[in-house]
């Protein structure tokens, strides 16, 4: 029998915030894998969302080779990894993982983090936590993963130690709560996908197979810019117009930008060097460094407009 996941049918212990359990009760994602989740045998729903949580490697983590960094800091936090997957986070995936924040950022944010997960896969890793914790696996790891923000990172903090750029380079995304991490579930992956990796009983994962899949994501990026700061992607567009000879117009445009940004000053829109770029040569509107070059430059917030839903951490995470 089909069971209707209702309001008053959500437990407490999926989240904290009321108001995520009134809204999840009507989210399609939420609810058809929270139907998965329920048909697990006994009493290993509760214990597969309280002792699992995911990670999401996005892709500026693969291409400055993270991932054997990243999986050293997960064994030395107690982290198995149990099921890894290469992911396409499409513009539509995006829309769904950040569906009840995204009213209250700008367009720009938007087209940004697009062009950002538009670069490659995603390495997708189910995690179990290994040591009893008083809280939910999720909440552990979005405790050590840290903030968006670099400098609200402590230096123990996974973010911190695979380098502090800025609030979209922050490598790893994570699900906030147990419901969250139902609800991500959802967004990615089909039923068939979905009930093989609900399985309270997986075995940890070899982490020679995940190099090999995180160098194969890798192969295909083409490896035209990995360098995350912002210099060094105004640096090489800058090279990348000398090379066609009409270097001097967006020379001047992305100096103006990267100096204006330093002063505190820009209030400018990245989207002019971007056509101006597309004039002189749409390959290099295309070039990660662009990317990168956009990250430092987008205003992420809209005033005075609060999220449909609260996070634990922050709008961009």
């Amino acid at each position: 029998m089909e069971t209707y996941a209702n309001y008053s049918s959500i437990p407490h212990w999926l989240t904290q915030i009321d108001q995520k359990r009134r809204a999840f009760a009507d989210d399609t994602y939420f609810v058809e894998t929270w139907q998965d989740a329920l048909s697990m045998p006994g009493r290993a729903t509760r214990s597969y969302c309280t002792r699992h949580s995911t990670l999401l490697v996005k892709p500026e983590a693969l291409r400055l080779g993270k991932v054997p960094q990243i999986l050293r800091w997960l064994h030395a936090h107690d982290w198995q990894v149990v099921h890894f997957e290469t992911v396409r986070a499409s513009r539509h995936v995006l829309r769904g993982l950040w569906r009840y924040q995204w009213n209250a950022v700008t367009r720009q944010h938007k087209q940004v983090v697009d062009m950002l997960f538009g670069t490659s896969d995603c390495l997708f890793l189910l995690l179990r936590s290994t040591t009893p914790r008083n809280m939910t696996a999720t909440q552990k790891l979005a405790e050590q993963k840290g903030p968006s923000e670099p400098g609200e990172r402590a230096p123990w903090q996974l973010r911190a130690t695979l380098g502090n750029y800025n609030a979209y380079l922050n490598f790893v995304h994570s699900p906030d709560e147990p419901a969250d991490l139902i609800r991500e579930l959802g967004v990615l992956f089909g039923e068939d996908k979905r009930r093989e990796i609900l399985n309270d009983n997986l075995p940890e994962a070899s982490e020679a197979h995940v190099l090999s899949t995180a160098a194969a994501i890798n192969s295909h990026t083409g490896q035209d810019h990995s360098e995350l700061t912002l210099e060094a992607a105004a640096q090489r567009l800058t090279e990348l117009c000398k090379q066609n000879g009409t270097h001097k117009t967006i020379e001047a445009a992305v100096t103006a930008a990267v100096e204006s940004f330093e002063r505190g000053e820009w209030r400018g829109d990245w989207h002019d060097i971007h056509r101006t770029l597309e004039t002189i040569n749409p390959g290099i509107a295309q070039d990660f460094a662009f990317t990168v070059l956009a990250t430092y430059l987008t205003n992420p917030r809209l005033d005075g407009v609060h999220s449909t839903l609260p996070t634990i951490r922050g709008m961009i995470s």
